[in-house]
């Protein structure tokens, strides 16, 4: 076997050389275009937003480069703290997809993507309409917003849609409260519900609970609690709830 002269060595180490530059410039484009991910996080604790970019190599979804991340935070959120209709918790705060993309694949929304785009709507004069709205409505304001951070600080996005519809047909601070805590007992009503026909009965004892907290004068919601109750073999807790209920059925009666 003839050895290859010292100008064939050189030659073939050119062209090996070139070869893996010309694959490095090729991984670095796919991975640049197809496995950039970007996308936006909401805290409904912290009441901030913030922004994310990490790049991944595309199908195999292997991070190769650290996630960088910078605050966002809308001027409604900054206008709420500042008004103090909203609290700001740090310990414990969670951060929830509000939406990302990745590669050239279409927008994916999170959960919090549902309160992010009612906070960032715009009226006509592209101002942020519930700003607006809460200027010229204070005392609506002052409930409203912690009863839409409160359910998405228990991860409730899906509910918040029927409390901005309430916020827009309530007439009074009055007809407002019980508008919002009517839609949040049927919320949760309708959420232990889905959690019974899972099978889950300590979770649908939960969710009732939580509706019957919004409506503990509904004997129906107990009546449902009180057959979980006795299905888990806790007789005690389902007494006492039909009995609450059948005073509530007596009441209604009489009055």
């Amino acid at each position: 076997m003839a050895r290859l002269t010292t100008r064939q060595v050189v030659v073939r180490g050119a062209v090996i050389l070139v070869v893996l530059c010309v694959m490095a410039m090729i991984s670095s484009f796919v991975v640049q275009v197809f496995g950039r991910v970007d996308g936006v996080e909401f805290s409904p604790h912290m009441v901030a937003r913030r922004e994310f970019t990490y790049l991944q190599v595309p199908l195999l979804n292997i991070q190769v480069w650290p996630i960088q991340r910078s605050t966002i935070t809308g001027d409604l959120e900054k206008y709420l703290v500042n008004k103090k209709y909203v609290s700001v918790v740090n310990k414990g705060a969670r951060w929830d997809l509000a939406a990302a993309t990745s590669g050239t694949t279409a927008n994916n929304s999170g959960d919090a993507g549902i309160l992010v785009e009612y906070l960032d709507a715009v009226n006509q004069e592209q101002e942020k309409a519930w700003v607006e709205w809460s200027n010229d409505h204070p005392k609506f304001a002052k409930q409203f917003w912690p009863v839409v951070f409160s359910v998405a600080r228990e991860e409730m996005y899906v509910f918040v849609p029927s409390l901005f519809d309430v916020a827009k047909r309530a007439a009074t601070p009055n007809e407002l409260s019980r508008m919002l805590a009517e839609s949040l007992a049927e919320s949760y009503s309708q959420v232990a519900e889905i959690e019974l026909e899972l099978g889950d009965d300590e979770m649908a004892v939960e969710f009732y609970s939580r509706a019957i907290g919004y409506a503990p004068k509904d004997s129906e919601l107990l009546k449902r609690r009180a057959a979980i109750y006795e299905k888990l073999g806790d007789e005690e807790k389902a007494n006492r709830d039909l009995t609450s209920a059948a005073e509530l059925t007596s009441k209604e009666a009489a009055d």
